[in-house]
């Protein structure tokens, strides 16, 4: 699904402007202490002290991918946790915090629990976080759905994160997820939907 390699590439495709919300940089140090263990995130802390400062609003992508790379390959040393494992449930530790916050729990306050209408809404909260690349939802029955992502710095294993944990979350249902059509490095690719 994702690989180191994958990621290192996505690292170099990464533009200056391409921003993401600056809470990704504290949750994945958080979740890495959850996750894996207080001593994994202490170590990625340790090995990276430059990509991990004050929080700010925005934090640039191609940091939020060093910081991933190291993330996952000290949990898969420490724990052996496949690196794209470790993308993913970071991923959905992040979104899992997020929902929990007043705003996240805001937000989502008056969206429908119709699968439908979660995954569309989910499309809008990222385009408010991030500042790179484009997606398009497609329905396709009552109980399926697709995302195209095109230009998605971030990768299949962290999208698939967000979207299992967040619409699961959401919905309150089973939902299978599964990547297709991938192209290297990971920027393009579609998210299929069932439930």
């Amino acid at each position: 699904m994702d690989t180191r390699d994958a990621l290192l590439h996505r690292v170099t495709r990464a533009t200056p402007d391409a921003f993401t919300h600056g809470q990704n940089q504290e949750d994945i140090l958080l979740g890495l202490s959850e996750l894996y263990g207080p001593a994994v995130a202490e170590e990625v802390r340790g090995l990276v002290p430059a990509l991990v400062g004050p929080g700010s609003f925005n934090y640039r992508v191609v940091d939020m991918l060093k910081l991933c790379d190291v993330a996952a390959l000290t949990a898969e040393r420490q724990t052996g946790c496949p690196y794209a494992e470790v993308l993913e449930q970071l991923a959905g530790f992040s979104i899992r915090r997020f929902l929990e916050s007043p705003l996240g729990k805001g937000m989502w306050m008056m969206v429908s629990r119709d699968m439908h209408e979660i995954l569309k809404w989910s499309l809008a909260s990222i385009r408010s976080a991030m500042t790179h690349g484009q997606r398009r939802y497609e329905q396709l029955g009552p109980g399926a759905a697709r995302i195209v992502f095109q230009g998605e710095l971030l990768g299949p294993a962290w999208t698939r994160g967000i979207f299992v944990s967040g619409a699961q979350r959401l919905a309150r249902q089973p939902l299978s997820v599964s990547v297709e059509n991938q192209l290297e490095p990971g920027l393009d690719f579609v998210l299929r939907f069932t439930w």
